[in-house]
């Protein structure tokens, strides 16, 4: 019998939901608005090479105008505003997709070159690249024999 990965936040994400769904169908759609729906939107990535740390987030449907990224020390702040869909007379069945203000917070393990970051906006996903200071990267020492 083989061993299975098993994501321990796997159950909390489906109680998340859950909570989410109940609320919507007996609140009037009140859990739209809740602080814990947002905490997870958008989803990102976040990874470091030996040069740069890389933030990565899904925001379909958004355009740069919606978005502001923003760097002190070593944290990134990316937030923004998804459009309330427009649906008119309309009751919704689902409501799974995020809509109105986000925040997503990092803390990076190092300081960040501020003025060289990179931000694209390309097919709905937000590729930031945060080139790591002088000090954060790591340096080969020579080692002499004596």
């Amino acid at each position: 019998m083989g061993l299975r990965n098993w994501d321990a936040s796997a159950p909390f994400g489906e109680l998340r939901r859950e909570m989410e769904r109940l609320f919507d169908q007996f609140a009037g759609g009140i859990g739209r608005n809740l602080p814990f729906r947002s905490a997870g939107y958008p989803a990102i990535n976040v990874w470091e090479d030996g040069e740069s740390f890389h933030i990565e987030a899904e925001l379909a449907g958004l355009t740069m105008n919606d978005i502001e990224v923003e760097v002190s020390g070593r944290q990134v702040v990316l937030s923004g505003r998804c459009p309330e869909p427009s649906h008119d007379q309309a009751t919704f069945l689902r409501h799974e997709r995020h809509a109105g203000d986000f925040l997503r917070s990092v803390d990076l393990p190092d300081d960040v070159q501020a003025d060289d970051v990179e931000a694209v906006l390309k097919n709905g996903l937000l590729t930031v690249r945060l080139p790591k200071s002088q000090v954060a990267k790591a340096h080969k020492v020579q080692v002499r024999i004596e």
